[in-house]
């Protein structure tokens, strides 16, 4: 929404396989907003992340889940 607007540092989608690349992110901690929806299945993701110098990976699933509906 607009009040989040401001603060988007990246946004992008995954592709069939489910991954995503997020390029030059700037070392720091962030935020990330995930969101999945199939059908009358949504899963909602808030993490916190820790982004360090090099390459970082982040599993979003069930288990780190905010919301699933």
């Amino acid at each position: 929404g607009k009040a989040l607007s401001p603060h988007v540092v990246k946004q992008v989608s995954t592709g069939f396989d489910g991954k995503a690349v997020f390029d030059s992110v700037k070392p720091g901690t962030y935020h990330l907003f995930g969101v999945w929806s199939a059908g009358r299945n949504d899963v909602l993701w808030i993490l916190k992340v820790d982004v360090k110098a090099g390459t970082n990976t982040v599993k979003l699933d069930q288990n780190n889940a905010a919301l699933s509906l």
